[in-house]
């Protein structure tokens, strides 16, 4: 026999092998040859373009053709180890779990039992953490990560269990068609190749599938026992064909096997039906050696497209032959089937385009990831016992024992299928997907079983068949276990058992679902939806595991030993990666879906306490953070309103003080942009020592105000106190001084102004939480015209006019910065009413104070009011002692808006600085001051402050001069009545009336101004200390606000809480 001449010439200029193939004409007889795997630098021939002649003539002409060559590697006869066509479509759960031995890339079946046996022992120990209900995982993410995390990932392995019913009934209907009876196609056996969306082997599929799955949900309907009867064949089944295999293995080590497939170049396997004559297609034999041979009209037809190409016979005789698809336990084989090789579609061999209607080709292109999602749901069956677990006698004892013990039985099952297959199969058989190079049924795991076939056949069947039937019979009780817990409104229609007490309606919808997914008619596309359900359940089980051991919370005390926080982050962390690794649109679609589901149940669904470890996660969180904060006067950038609203809340008949408090949460929630935290108290006189009281009135206020806060959206906490009747200062200053932890206590009281008519209590009360409040030095926010206030649903347009008399360290700036900034007054305009004297320099006032409200970043209107000193005295002289009091502290800055205003009063001089040009000057001046603190002029004299004093009787002031740093410290006793030392001399009669006309005079400047605004903030005047004062105090309020529809009394601290610095 002689052969075709085939001349190669390598140049390693370009990096390309150039082939000529020289007719050369021979008649010897053909040969069969029996040849064993071999690395030759042999190209295959279907590199070449093989054209007929447009004459039609017999001569045959083969192109010369450049193909890209790296003259580093060497060209393998045989393509290594790529899970290619078998891998790409598997067609039952048993078969796809074999893959893992199929010569494919270690790493990938490496990492996937690892992370499944994290998983195991994180569910172990989970499961072994109290007792576990009906539900299984979706029972135990619920109890350990609340119900929000527990629905939303109940939900979607619910869907995975309800994909995987219909990927198992697809494989079967494979298995049933390509291999058990193929005749029964709807269209003949030829279409099978027809896979496209469309194609008849798709719809053949969905016809089958649908019978399938009606039969499938008929059995289960009966319940879960007829199910179970099942159980025992199937697993039958699945362990006699794992037997057959290893015994398969053995036989055809002793014996020669007689499946033999031809290739060319020993790189390409033939489709049999490219060369077995027609008559014998629909026989089965194993030796096709007979038919590989050049003397096959068939063959040469196919190969050369002429019989008579003398080149091609010649080339043929050389390169063709025929060779055992199981030649046994050999280590080539293993070194050949070692390394990865992956192909893209239409490629029968790596880099090799493949001429489909001859060779054996890739029909998806594949790779590490592609092969890892396909491969993945042979190893989802993890949670089927704690699946079960209402049906389980110890689920604490069983789940354990069985989840770790099925899953080392099959990691040892799978290691061994790996390695048997690395040594006994080729690999170009292997990444036959159909069995298409074979003679006998087709399937390639099949062809190497003994005795029979058939064996696996009908195993892979049964399998398939029943792990439907187990996921159909699972998922229903997992979405019922979901609506019992009445978490989802929506869901309340399936929350029904039948008389057998089986969830007939969420089999029925599930049965649905699967149906659906059926329609999909490929695995391909299934499996990788499955696989992110499962991995999403995987993920949140082995982060229980991990918060729970973290945290180390009292509760968590599991049986189960052999765990650590490590290995839980780690499978984690590996069940995300391979989400993202395989398809991250995927992987962001499921994430994106189980955070709707989240976001749902935290907005509609019924809130539950199950002590979960989030709660303890935010807990342990919290502690540490305020371990972390340190407990002294924050800095500017770090103030917030941390607001304290105590009220009593009444009973049913006294409409007008629930609306008060209403409208108080309402304006609280307004102040939301503070980013501050919301107390809210409601008091009540009783005793405190009746238990009864205690647990239904005060349950009851608090259910109130709880109720009442979230309807404004304030987020906070609410509490209820019962207190004696004649003990309210009492509990009203340890309520005060007692309430919040560490930093994070209230600075802030907010309390409503007493309306007119009110009873006299009321304005008792009110002046106690003033008092009590002053003197714990809080912040105080006083809304008059409570209920004429919006709420959130109003929309205010209008002005915001603030009468910035005093600077108390910016609160009156910021409470007004932050209304604005909620949408009830983002419609409004803000104005600035600074109020000036007539011997004040106006004008660079003005250009200091624009400046500083820019640096401020305060969009408002700059207005000066002009006043006289008595009718701000009040204010002046807090002004004054507040800047004293903060000095001889050392504790904060001197206020840079107080230091524009002092620079340019022409009434006062308090510093014997230079003046300052701007407010930069005077910032770089607070910086430097903080070391050596501020020198006042020992020359003023406050003759001028007792005769304000005497027009107004609103404070007594004694200044006594401080020998130690010869400064002026200022010590505030605000009466309203005229101090002992002049009391004397000063009639009571034209003492009410200066007071009275100081405040009218104040009120009239601000109605003339701000009558129509939509609300007016000024400055509340210091609250008095003795209760001999509270009546004159109450009638300077009245007259200062008469005539003003909203206001809100601001007093502020002297701690500056609003800066210029980022």
């Amino acid at each position: 026999m002689s052969g075709a001449g085939v001349n190669t010439n390598i140049d390693k200029r370009n990096s390309s092998l150039n082939i000529w193939i020289t007719p050369d004409v021979g008649n010897d007889e053909p040969k069969v040859e029996f040849a064993e795997p071999r690395n030759n630098l042999i190209f295959p021939v279907d590199a070449c373009v093989l054209e007929k002649k447009s004459s039609g003539t017999k001569n045959s002409k083969i192109n010369e053709r450049n193909i890209d060559y790296d003259d580093s590697s060497t060209v393998s006869s045989i393509p290594r180890n790529a899970l290619l066509h078998f891998s790409g479509r598997p067609s039952v759960q048993l078969v796809t779990a074999f893959f893992d031995g199929f010569h494919v890339q270690t790493d990938r079946a490496n990492s996937i039992k690892k992370k499944t046996f994290l998983t195991c022992i994180s569910l172990s120990a989970v499961a072994t953490n109290g007792v576990i209900e009906s539900g299984g995982t979706y029972f135990m993410i619920s109890r350990n990560l609340g119900a929000e995390f527990g629905t939303s990932v109940g939900i979607l392995f619910y869907l995975a269990n309800a994909c995987a019913c219909a990927m198992y009934i697809v494989g079967a209907i494979e298995v049933l068609l390509l291999y058990l009876f193929p005749t029964i196609a709807i269209g003949g056996t030829d279409v099978v190749k027809d896979i496209g969306f469309m194609g008849m082997m798709s719809n053949n599929i969905r016809i089958y599938g649908t019978v399938l799955l009606l039969i499938t949900f008929f059995i289960v309907a009966l319940g879960v026992k007829f199910v179970q009867f099942f159980a025992p064949v199937s697993l039958f089944c699945v362990l006699f064909s794992i037997l057959s295999i290893f015994a398969g293995t053995i036989h055809k080590s002793i014996v020669n096997s007689e499946h033999t497939v031809c290739t060319l170049n020993e790189s390409i396997v033939f489709q049999s039906k490219a060369f077995i004559p027609d008559y014998l297609n629909n026989t089965a034999f194993d030796n096709q050696c007979p038919y590989c041979t050049t003397d096959n009209v068939k063959l040469l037809n196919n190969l050369c497209g002429n019989i008579n190409a003398e080149n091609c016979t010649e080339m043929a005789n050389k390169s063709l032959s025929c060779i055992y698809a199981f030649p046994g336990i050999r280590r080539n084989t293993f070194n050949e089937n070692l390394m990865s090789n992956y192909m893209n579609e239409g490629e029968s061999a790596q880099r090799v385009v493949a001429r489909k209607y001859i060779d054996i080709f890739q029909d998806i292109s594949t790779n590490f990831f592609v092969i890892l999602a396909i491969y993945f749901p042979s190893v989802t069956g993890i949670m089927t016992g704690s699946n079960m677990s209402g049906d389980l006698r110890d689920p604490q004892k069983n789940i354990p024992v069985g989840t770790i013990a099925a899953q080392l039985f099959t990691s040892i099952k799978y290691y061994k299928y790996k390695y048997k297959y690395e040594f006994d199969k080729l690999g170009p058989v292997l990444r036959d997907k159909y069995g298409q190079s074979l003679r006998g049924r087709g399937m390639v795991v099949a062809e190497m079983a003994w005795p029979s076939p058939w064996i696996i056949l009908v195993g892979s069947f049964t399998s398939c068949f029943g792990a439907a039937l187990q996921c159909l019979c699972s998922a229903p009780r997992l979405l019922y276990s979901i609506t019992k817990d009445d978490v989802l409104p929506f869901l309340q229609l399936f929350r029904v058992l039948n008389r057998w007490n089986e969830p007939f309606r969420c089999t029925i919808l599930t049965a649905i679902l699967a149906e659906l997914v059926i329609l999909v008619a490929a695995i391909d596309r299934i499996a990788p939806i499955v696989d992110f359900f499962f991995l999403m359940c995987y993920a949140f089980v082995n982060l229980i595991c991990f918060l729970h051991s973290i945290l180390g919370a009292p509760n968590w005390r599991p049986r189960f030993k052999y765990y650590h926080w490590s290995l839980s982050l780690l499978g984690a962390l590996i069940c995300l990666f391979i989400m993202f690794s395989t398809h991250w649109i995927y992987a962001t679609i499921v994430l994106l879906l189980c955070a709707a589901i989240y976001k749902y149940v935290d907005w509609k669904g019924d809130k539950k306490e199950w002590g979960d470890g989030i709660r303890g996660l935010v807990l342990s969180t919290a502690q540490f953070s305020l371990s972390k904060l340190e407990d002294k006067i924050p800095h500017p950038k770090n103030w917030r309103p941390q607001l304290l609203l105590i009220t009593n809340l009444p009973s049913c008949h006294e409409s007008n003080q629930e609306e008060t408090t209403r409208k108080l949460l309402h304006l609280a929630s307004q102040l939301k942009k503070g980013r501050g935290l919301t107390i809210a108290v409601s008091l009540r006189g009783g005793d405190p020592t009746d238990s009864d009281e205690k647990a239904s009135i005060a349950a009851m206020m608090k259910t109130k105000l709880a109720f009442e806060m979230t309807v404004a959206k304030v987020r906070g906490f609410c509490s209820s106190l019962i207190y004696d009747t004649d003990q309210v200062e009492a509990a009203l200053s340890t309520l005060i001084q007692s309430s919040g932890i560490g930093p994070l206590h209230p600075n802030t009281l907010l309390v409503p102004y007493p309306e007119l008519g009110g009873v006299g209590s009321n304005y008792w009360s009110f002046l106690h939480r003033l008092q009590r409040g002053a003197a714990e030095d809080m912040s105080l926010l006083i809304p008059k015209g409570i209920l004429l206030f919006p709420e959130l649903e109003d929309r205010i347009s209008g002005l915001i006019d603030v009468w910035w008399i005093l600077h108390d360290g910016g609160l009156l700036l910021l409470i007004s910065f932050l209304l604005k900034q909620h949408k009830v007054w983002r419609s409004c305009k803000m104005r600035i009413f600074v109020v000036v004297q007539h011997s004040d320099n106006q004008f660079k006032m003005r250009m200091e104070m624009e400046e500083f409200l820019y640096q401020m970043r305060i969009d408002a209107e700059l207005i000066l009011a002009e006043f006289d000193s008595p009718d701000i005295s009040a204010y002046e002289v807090q002004r004054s002692i507040d800047v004293n009091r903060e000095f001889a502290r050392r504790q904060t800055r001197v206020s840079l808006a107080q230091l524009i205003l002092d620079q340019h009063r022409g009434s006062r001089d308090f510093l014997d600085e230079k003046p300052l040009k701007n407010p930069k000057d005077i910032t770089q001046f607070n910086e430097n001051n903080d070391k050596s603190g501020i020198q006042f002029n020992q020359n003023n004299d406050t003759s001028g402050i007792q005769e304000d004093y005497l027009d107004h009787p609103m404070q007594h002031v004694e200044t006594p001069k401080s020998p130690e740093n010869n400064r002026r410290e200022v010590e505030r006793t605000f009466t309203f009545t005229p101090s002992m030392a002049v009391h004397d001399h000063i009639p009571k009669k034209k003492e009410k009336k200066s007071s009275i006309h100081s405040a009218v005079r104040l009120n009239a400047k601000i109605v003339e101004k701000s009558q129509r605004s939509a609300l007016i903030v000024l400055n509340l005047p210091e609250p008095p200390k003795t209760q001999t004062s509270f009546e004159n105090y109450m009638r300077y309020l009245d007259v200062l606000t008469h005539s003003l529809k909203r206001v809100l009394l601001v007093r502020g601290t002297g701690n500056e809480v609003i800066t210029m610095y980022s």
